[in-house]
């Protein structure tokens, strides 16, 4: 995946502001990345409260507060990436 291809999978979902940072704008929104070579998929969602940054390097998570990154994923790294909140309360469908 490259930088170009994680903004188009963010803006949809998330807000982008002056500096370039996605936040959520939705209470039961999340975004979810699974790694190459893995099955496991890491979900961050609004009560998280992270924020996404992106570069030509890497997506990374960070908290607005604090300005801390907690973790960062490479572009290389990363098979799928996907943002968007839940069609109901109990089920696993999205919207992205």
């Amino acid at each position: 995946m490259t930088s170009e291809e994680g903004m188009r999978h963010l803006e949809p979902a998330l807000e982008r502001d002056a500096a370039g940072t996605f936040h959520f704008c939705c209470g039961k929104a999340f975004v979810s990345i699974r790694l190459r070579g893995t099955t496991i998929c890491r979900r961050f969602a609004a009560k998280d409260h992270v924020a996404f940054r992106i570069d030509g390097n890497a997506l990374t998570v960070v908290h607005p507060k604090t300005g801390l990154a907690p973790c960062e994923f490479l572009w290389e790294q990363i098979e799928m990436l996907t943002a968007g909140e839940p069609e109901t309360d109990s089920g696993s469908l999205f919207q992205g």
